[in-house]
């Protein structure tokens, strides 16, 4: 739990300062820049050269702070539509993580969420009606 608290107070802080600008997910909601789960961690951001350098060096300093390795094999960045592919290339590069498609799944769910979000949680929520009825 310190360090997940920790992990998001390094994205507050280049919040704070400008450089991480989060996404927009609702006009009546905050910009969302990242989401935390006991085993995954989800951020949100712009794709501009810097912001990737900024959240290269929120990783590093975290796996320095914490002594936890960040495993770079199990990291993945998922793009919209319209970014083109040699964008996409220069920031993994940065990172150094692979691409993945936005169709791909993790622990049964799909990784990315688009506008149709019943057509994501259908399998879901039809597991859950199935063990209740059991």
């Amino acid at each position: 739990m310190f360090c997940a608290q920790a992990f998001h107070n390094l994205i507050r802080q280049k919040e704070t300062s400008g450089n991480i600008q989060g996404i927009v997910v609702s006009p009546h909601a905050p910009l969302l820049t990242h989401i935390l789960f006991a085993d995954l961690t989800l951020i949100f951001s712009q794709i501009e050269p810097e912001v990737m350098m900024c959240i290269q060096w929120i990783l590093c300093s975290f796996a320095r702070a914490s002594r936890l390795k960040i495993n770079l094999e199990k990291t993945a960045m998922a793009f919209s539509k319209n970014v083109p592919q040699a964008t996409k290339e220069s920031l993994t590069g940065i990172l150094g993580v692979e691409v993945i498609a936005k169709h791909e799944n993790y622990l049964g769910l799909s990784r990315t969420v688009g506008r149709s979000k019943s057509k994501v949680f259908e399998g879901l929520t039809r597991r859950i009606w199935y063990q209740l009825q059991s």
